[in-house]
């Protein structure tokens, strides 16, 4: 999460200098030794005041609702916000929530203009309440119900900083997430079984027996079982335990 709210205030610092971005994606943030992010990748920025000399070409997946229309890709500072909440979400979720539902032959940016691409209701469980919150505002179709500067969206992530950060992974097809928080080690799973989904949690102390806290009865659909880890991974994400 600290990742996006470096590129948030790089993005703000652009901003102030009169400077839009223009190509905010994963690729373009780099990681430097120390861990900080940095925006790279300048070939599609320029001055907002001089926007008829700016080239139309972008990355579509992150191109803005109230540009598709003109084919003016990020003339204002809130497309640049779009975009940095376009990135938060794909690096939140993965790729294959944010294309998940979209047929190969879709059009892509009717589906953007209308507010239904990226799906802000489609979360993996580890993303708790208030990060979603923070992360759809910036994606709002609409311009002027997004953060109205970067710094703003910046805060919005660090006011939801979560107590336990969860670490999610598959393994030979069952979801795992490990988190850790003054001394306890968690680990919940979610696996098919039978046809119908179980969401397990337990934690460990180093030196004692692990603890099993919940064991659910089988939940019979994915996005059931979604729901009930995402529950439960959001009150330990905020409160530790």
């Amino acid at each position: 999460m600290s990742a996006i709210g470096d590129a948030a205030r790089g993005l703000q610092y652009l901003h102030s200098l009169g400077i839009l971005h223009r190509d905010i994606k994963p690729a373009n943030l780099l990681v430097g030794v120390d861990g900080e992010v940095k925006l790279a990748d300048f070939g599609l920025a320029g001055s907002i005041h001089e926007l008829r000399m700016l080239p139309t070409m972008s990355y579509h997946v992150t191109w803005p609702p109230e540009d598709l229309a003109t084919g003016r890709a990020f003339v204002s500072e809130r497309g640049d916000i779009y975009a940095l909440g376009v990135t938060a979400y794909r690096l939140f979720n993965g790729d294959s929530v944010l294309f998940q539902g979209i047929d190969a032959g879709a059009d892509l940016s009717q589906l953007i203009s209308s507010g239904q691409f990226p799906n802000r209701k489609a979360w993996l469980p580890h993303t708790h309440a208030s990060l979603r919150r923070a992360v759809n505002r910036a994606l709002e179709p609409k311009p002027e119900k997004r953060f109205s500067n970067a710094d703003q969206f910046r805060r919005a992530l660090e006011a939801a900083n979560p107590i336990v950060s969860w670490a999610p992974d598959v393994i030979a097809g069952v979801m795992t997430w490990d988190g850790q928080h003054r001394g306890t080690t968690w680990r919940a799973t979610l696996m098919e079984d039978a046809g119908a989904y179980r969401f397990e949690l337990s934690s460990s102390r180093s030196g004692r027996a692990t603890i099993r806290h919940r064991k659910d009865e089988l939940l019979g659909s994915l996005s059931e079982a979604h729901s009930q880890a995402a529950a439960v991974l959001g009150r330990i994400s905020l409160q530790g335990k």
